[in-house]
């Protein structure tokens, strides 16, 4: 264990798996463990695929929980034309913006 507050000595206490540590030690790892759980991630950023390739038919499911299909492209290539699965609407979204949009490939 290593201390190293603002304005005081660096302090370092090493000791085995099978120790028992001084008090005041395991109380200070005891925080350090609560603290980070405060800052870990609880689960890791969900993103789609790395170099996925959207097919007709795909599924993708975007950040507020929403699923669109995949009609097809745009006839210029740089979009996709996708319908919600779960309100009636069409949209179009640029290929560039999909791993900003959607988090996920769900199965069709």
């Amino acid at each position: 264990v290593r201390l190293d507050l603002p304005g005081a000595e660096v302090l370092t206490y090493g000791y085995e798996a099978m120790d028992v540590p001084p008090l005041a030690v395991a109380q200070i790892v005891q925080v350090a463990d609560e603290l980070a759980t405060l800052v870990r991630p609880l689960d890791p950023p969900e993103r789609l695929p790395r170099g996925y390739e959207p097919q007709r038919g795909d599924v993708l499911r975007d950040r507020e929980g929403e699923r669109y299909r995949v009609v097809g492209p745009t006839d210029d290539g740089v979009g996709l034309e996708m319908e919600s699965l779960d309100r009636p609407i069409r949209a179009f979204f640029r290929l560039d913006e999909l791993r900003q949009i959607f988090v996920a490939v769900l199965e069709p």
